[in-house]
């Protein structure tokens, strides 16, 4: 079955940052420009076949040192992927020392 034919519209192409703001807006909550400022490093890891969340254009893309785009997995990179998800996360710390 479609999406349509499920009743759920079809996937926003907004930028990733304006989903997240509209996620997460409020008293509490951090805009793009305070993730922007953290001074850590930010590796971002994206399933090249996500549909929930597709990939941006570069340009709305979040500002990280590192990003990754793996092919053949969707949204849930962590679950779908663990040991290359790790293998990054593992090469971002060694970098960090």
């Amino acid at each position: 079955m479609t999406r349509l034919e499920l009743g759920v519209p079809p996937v926003s192409p907004a930028p990733l940052w304006t989903i997240i703001e509209r996620a997460f807006s409020g008293p509490g909550h951090w805009s793009a420009a305070d993730w922007a400022a953290l001074p850590a490093r930010r590796l971002a890891i994206w399933g090249a076949a996500d549909r929930l969340v597709p990939l941006p254009a570069p340009e709305h893309l979040p500002r990280a040192d590192w990003l990754h785009v793996l092919d053949n997995v969707g949204h849930l990179p962590q679950l779908e992927a663990p040991s290359r998800v790790n293998a990054l996360l593992d090469a971002l710390l060694d970098a960090e020392d």
